[in-house]
């Protein structure tokens, strides 16, 4: 299946559900820039069984924001999507991370450090 193919699965999809319109509206416009990466263009198996087997609200969940930074940083479900953690939204956060650090501490020296929390 092509990524057009599935995109406009997925708007039949989100048309028939009780997602709000521009809730889907996001979500499709999430997905299609998600796929145009060529880092994430793997991921339309993922996306298709989480469409084919019924896990439209998951799907929806994994597209519907971008994972917000908070106090203790970005948490949430490791997944593909804007709205879970993966390579694309770490590299994001240090990106911005030393995009803040350079502007606020110009011609200085600087190291970024890359941590996970092991708690269950």
């Amino acid at each position: 299946m092509t990524t057009e193919a599935f995109l406009e699965q997925l708007q039949y999809a989100l048309s028939a559900s009780e997602v709000p319109p521009e809730q889907a509206s996001v979500v499709i416009h999430g997905v299609s820039e998600w796929l145009k990466d060529p880092a994430t263009e793997a991921d339309l198996g993922q996306l298709r069984f989480l469409l084919d087997s019924g896990r439209l609200d998951d799907l929806v969940d994994a597209f519907y924001q971008v994972i917000p930074f908070g106090t203790g940083g970005r948490r949430g479900a490791v997944g593909i999507g804007p709205n879970r953690i993966n390579p694309q939204t770490v590299c994001s956060s240090v990106q911005g991370h030393c995009q803040y650090l350079a502007r606020r501490f110009p011609g200085e020296d600087l190291s970024v450090v890359i941590a996970y929390d092991v708690r269950v």
